[in-house]
């Protein structure tokens, strides 16, 4: 029976949520979207808060208007059993690929849809084997070290380059500082650089157009978001960190 009444709520919140519940923040327009993702990793997430919607409301838009408004989360889920909805902090990308089927459940994100994840990407000589590029494009995050790209301290070494597969327009580049003080050293004089053809990794990102830029140096968990200004149209995403900067360290990045 409770199966039968998760499916007949999911269903319900999917055609609810097919209509954009969005806010303008930032200069973007946010819409939520659908997403399955393992029970067990979101319920590691550093924030969750759990509530139940008022008895005749619209639950996809009650939910969805809730997470908007806590302001901290990023990503909900309905528990049926409970006519609940439950809250969490972690970052899934919509275009996010769960491998572990066996507790997945569907959730609603309101990441934008980006091209990072999944995507291919080539980096510096990394700190240590955890902290690797590969943490960048997995299309999840939740506020943990670990989940990090940290390059070695060697300055020829700081950096890294994304390749969407194709070129693609697009006009934000997001980027999340890890979640400690220690941003300050390892996230500053951050550049990025934009190309349709590859090049030679950290000497040849002159010949790619700078995109933006972040002087720094960041605290704990900032996002910062560089627009062009305008749309642009590349395959490869070279960024560089300047010899001032202890590591380059980076927990999160979306393209939109």
């Amino acid at each position: 029976m409770a199966t039968a009444v998760w499916c007949v709520w999911a269903t319900a919140l999917t055609v609810v949520l097919l209509l954009p519940v969005s806010s303008m923040g930032g200069g973007e327009l946010r819409m939520f979207h659908q997403v399955m993702v393992s029970y067990a990793k979101v319920s590691l997430s550093q924030m969750i808060y759990n509530g139940i919607p008022p008895a005749g409301a619209n639950e996809g838009a009650y939910c969805s208007k809730t997470c908007l408004n806590l302001g901290w989360c990023n990503l909900w889920c309905p528990n049926p059993t409970a006519a609940a909805c439950t809250y969490y902090n972690i970052i899934v990308m919509p275009t996010y690929l769960e491998t572990d089927n066996t507790d997945a459940i569907p959730c609603f994100t309101k990441r934008p849809r980006d091209y990072v994840t999944n995507a291919s990407i080539t980096a510096g000589q990394p700190y240590d084997a955890i902290m690797s590029k590969e943490n960048l494009i997995d299309g999840i995050y939740g506020f943990n070290m670990n989940e990090c790209f940290r390059s070695s301290q060697t300055n020829i070494e700081k950096w890294f380059v994304l390749d969407l597969g194709a070129v693609t327009t697009f006009t934000y580049i997001r980027i999340i500082a890890q979640p400690n003080l220690q941003a300050f050293y390892h996230f500053r004089k951050l550049s990025l650089r934009v190309g349709t053809s590859p090049t030679q990794p950290y000497t040849g990102f002159s010949s790619y157009s700078y995109f933006g830029g972040f002087s720094g140096p960041a605290v704990g968990n900032e996002e910062v978001v560089l627009t062009s200004g305008r749309t642009v149209s590349a395959r490869y995403i070279a960024g560089q960190m300047a010899p001032q900067s202890t590591t380059l360290t980076v927990c999160h990045v979306e393209v939109y």
